[in-house]
């Protein structure tokens, strides 16, 4: 154990705090964000015929790019990967993998804090496609023989999951750890595991999507700067 149970308490209450004010938008009912998308909607990532568009979006990495609430993750993390691999929940060794580029803070930091510990853990990111330049590649960094343990900070259908499986299994030939972990997860089922190729892995979160209020609240409301298009800053640039 990394943590006591005080300090566990504390970090989540800090971390659900800065999500809740600053890494959740929630659209305000009455405005218009974008041409053929309805009132109070922004377009979907990956459109589905029911999910065309969302009142809600998460931005993570307006946590993730905090380097204490970073560390905070990452000691959650790890207090949780350790405690497993104490009770036989997980392997001994592993690397950390993630899809481009949400997991990147995420591995970043988490291997930072492993050598407080004085452990060196391998990485490397997957790229959601080949480059189409050069060698074509899928890969950055130097994959070894270990198993993977994946971490990403949101967990929606699990697509970005069995991307990092599928490169993995078929590209590298290297299996996956029983574990992956995630900050927050979105899947409005409430399930936490995910299945590939006959293996089951369970989905680790720090947080739920019960957990949080999504309706819009006044006090509640923020919009980056670079979003405002009330005026146009740069009769130049769309």
């Amino acid at each position: 154990m990394i943590l006591t149970e005080d300090e566990k308490n504390e970090i989540k209450s800090v971390l659900y705090q800065h999500i809740d004010l600053n890494c959740i938008f929630r659209c305000n009912p009455d405005q218009i964000y974008c041409e053929d998308v309805p009132v109070g909607k922004l377009p979907s990532q990956t459109p589905k015929p029911k999910e065309k568009e969302s009142s809600v979006v998460f931005y993570l990495r307006r946590l993730t790019s905090n380097p204490k609430l970073l560390e905070y993750v990452c000691a959650l993390f790890f207090d949780d990967i350790m405690n497993k691999i104490k009770n036989d929940e997980e392997y001994g060794s592993f690397q950390i993998a993630g899809l481009e580029t949400s997991s990147m803070p995420i591995i970043t930091g988490m291997q930072m804090y492993a050598l407080k510990f004085g452990l060196e853990i391998n990485s490397f990111s997957i790229r959601k496609s080949r480059k189409d330049y050069g060698l074509g590649h899928l890969i950055n960094g130097i994959p070894n023989k270990e198993r993977v343990l994946f971490v990403d900070d949101l967990f929606n259908s699990g697509s970005s999951l069995n991307t990092c499986l599928e490169t993995c299994f078929w590209e590298l030939e290297l299996e996956s750890t029983k574990n992956s972990y995630v900050i927050y997860n979105n899947n409005p089922t409430g399930d936490n595991t995910y299945f590939y190729e006959g293996d089951t892995i369970n989905i680790n979160s720090i947080f739920m999507k019960k957990e949080f209020d999504l309706n819009y609240s006044k006090e509640k409301y923020w919009l980056p700067q670079d979003c405002d298009r009330s005026y146009n800053k740069r009769p130049d640039y769309k």
